[in-house]
């Protein structure tokens, strides 16, 4: 319905010509009680998702103190020092040159992007691919499980872990590669401090580039960490697996839930929720 502005409104002899199914007052008052309770069991799950999103930081900071200050005065390495000796175990992806749009095509060994790891964690996405042929002239960027990405161009200073189940995958050319030295540190733990605020300011600190910032290998490399003992590190790195898997059982039953409000609403407006 179109009103005199040329804007659409419902006229009013519509809303007063409106049937609506009004069950008895006491039946209401279920009705309100049944869709309140349920209410509220979602914004509880709601609240512990908040709380489960500072967990892993807190607990960060707990175990190894603030690298801003180092309370607990571990020995202070660089990325560099703790980097795989191995070639190419830190390295940014390929220039435009090397890995044209052209050459990209929808299915073969996948190319990683800034939105795989932009929330901090690695996301599956509906990646673009080379060809087999392309990734033997590009393995030098190949990823493996357990590596580090860092995005360096834009939003600056994610970071995530490389999953198990990877496969063949190949960065871009605003992500950078981190391959440990396993006996020195863990990759979940190196993660989670560059994802700490510390980091964060070294890197925009050090950043270049004025319409967009960005990050280079260089600078990457030169960011200083602590270095508790790599059994601890473990031990945390095992402790955000098991946080990880709460909040995975936690995402499904936050979609339980609102698929079960979902169909209250739909029930209590049918008359079949109290009926």
């Amino acid at each position: 319905m179109i009103g005199s502005a040329g804007q659409k409104r419902v006229q009013d002899r519509f809303l007063k010509s409106l049937k609506i199914p009004l069950p008895p007052l006491p039946t209401q008052h279920k009705i309100v009680d049944i869709l309140e309770k349920a209410e509220n069991l979602r914004k509880l799950r709601q609240q512990a998702d908040e709380k489960m999103k500072d967990l892993i930081p807190s607990l960060f900071i707990k175990m190894f103190g603030d690298p801003a200050i180092n309370p607990k005065e571990w020995n202070t390495k660089t990325i560099k020092d703790i980097a795989s000796k191995e070639k190419f175990s830190i390295r940014m992806g390929p220039f435009g040159s090397q890995l044209k749009k052209h050459e990209l095509v929808d299915e073969g060994v996948k190319v990683l992007w800034i939105e795989n790891i932009v929330n901090n964690k690695f996301e599956w996405k509906d990646n673009k691919c080379i060809t087999l042929e392309k990734y033997w002239q590009l393995k030098g960027f190949r990823v493996r499980p357990g590596d580090i990405l860092t995005t360096t161009m834009g939003t600056i200073g994610k970071a995530c872990v490389v999953p198990e189940n990877i496969g063949k995958a190949i960065i871009s050319s605003h992500l950078l590669k981190i391959t440990l030295n396993s006996k020195l540190a863990n990759p979940i733990f190196v993660a989670e401090y560059i994802r700490q605020p510390f980091a964060e300011k070294y890197f925009h600190k050090s950043s270049h580039g004025i319409v967009m910032k960005g990050l280079n290998t260089t600078i990457i490399k030169s960011l200083p960490i602590y270095l508790p003992p790599l059994p601890l590190q473990q031990e945390f790195a095992k402790l955000v697996e098991d946080i990880e898997a709460e909040k995975v059982r936690q995402a499904e039953s936050k979609k339980k839930l609102d698929e079960l409000f979902q169909s209250l609403m739909q029930r209590a407006f049918t008359g079949e929720l109290v009926a």
